[in-house]
C-alpha cells in the first residue's frame, strides 16, 4: 500500500496568500524574533508551525491553526503546542464484502440490501477501490468493464460514496483521479458513471460533461450520464 503522494508524486499547491504569509513569517523569523529575544523555547517554533501549516493547510485554516498555536504559547499561554499531524492517506483494492458493506452504510441505508450488491461485483474484471485516512475507510469506489461485440470499450464507475463528515476535504477527487490514472494507463477507452444529482458538480469539478437529460432511477432519484473521455490515448 502506497500513500497517494508518493503514487502521484505530488505536493499540495500553495496559494499565493499563503506565499505571502509564509514570507511575512520568516522576515519575523531571522530579522524580528533575534531582536526582541523572546525565541521560542518550544519545539517546534512558532514560526516553524505556523509555516508547516500554510504549506499543509492553506491560507485559512493555516492562519486559524497558526493563530490558535500563538494564543496557547507564550507570552500568552505560557506552554508548548504539539506538532501538525499529518494523516497517512492510503488508496488500495477492496474485497467484495468490504465495498458492499460499505455502499450499505453510505449509499443505500434506507434501501433493501439487494441495492448494494451489484451483479458484475464478483466478476475478475471488476475493480474495488477504496482510500483510507488513518486506516479508517473514508471514500471508495467500484470500476467495471463494459463491453460492446466483445471488444472492451469503457469502464463504468459504481457506487461511488464519500462518508458525510469527510466531505469537501478532496478524498473524494483523490480517489476518483486514482482511479481515472489507473484506467487511461492501460486502456483505451472511456470513463462514465450515472451520477446522482446533487453528485453532478463533483465530477464536472473532476473533468466529466454531462451527456443527455437527467432520468429517474426508480427509489433513489435524479440522475445525469456523465462521460470522462481518454486524455492519454493509450492502446489495450
Amino acid at each position: 500500500m502506497i500513500p497517494v503522494a508518493e503514487q502521484f508524486g505530488k505536493k499540495m499547491k500553495v496559494s499565493p496568500f499563503s506565499i505571502i504569509a509564509i514570507y511575512l513569517i520568516k522576515f519575523y523569523k531571522f530579522f524580528v524574533s533575534p531582536i526582541l529575544g523572546n525565541n521560542c523555547r518550544y519545539y517546534p517554533t512558532c514560526s516553524t508551525y505556523s509555516i508547516e501549516a500554510f504549506k499543509s493547510y492553506g491560507f485559512i485554516k493555516g492562519f486559524l491553526l497558526t493563530s490558535k498555536r500563538v494564543l496557547s504559547c507564550h507570552p500568552f499561554g505560557g506552554f508548548g503546542y504539539q506538532p501538525l499531524i499529518q494523516k497517512k492517506i492510503l488508496i488500495k483494492k477492496l474485497s467484495v464484502t468490504e465495498i458492499q458493506k460499505a455502499r450499505k452504510t453510505e449509499l443505500y441505508h434506507n434501501f433493501n440490501s439487494k441495492y448494494s450488491k451489484y451483479n458484475e461485483d464478483f466478476l475478475n474484471s471488476t475493480i474495488h477501490l477504496g482510500l483510507f485516512v488513518d486506516a479508517l475507510l473514508i471514500s471508495g469506489l467500484t470500476l467495471i468493464e463494459i463491453k460492446k461485440k466483445k471488444k472492451l470499450e469503457s469502464f463504468q464507475i459504481r457506487g461511488m460514496f464519500t462518508k458525510k463528515k469527510f466531505i469537501n476535504n478532496s478524498y473524494g477527487s483523490q480517489l476518483l483521479n486514482y482511479a481515472i490514472n489507473l484506467i487511461f494507463k492501460k486502456f483505451s477507452v472511456y470513463l462514465w458513471c450515472n451520477a446522482r444529482k446533487n453528485a453532478v458538480s463533483f465530477y464536472k469539478k473532476n473533468g466529466f460533461n454531462e451527456q443527455g437529460e437527467f432520468f429517474l432511477k426508480e427509489g433513489i432519484g435524479l440522475h445525469m450520464k456523465m462521460i470522462l473521455e481518454n486524455r492519454n490515448g493509450k492502446s489495450t
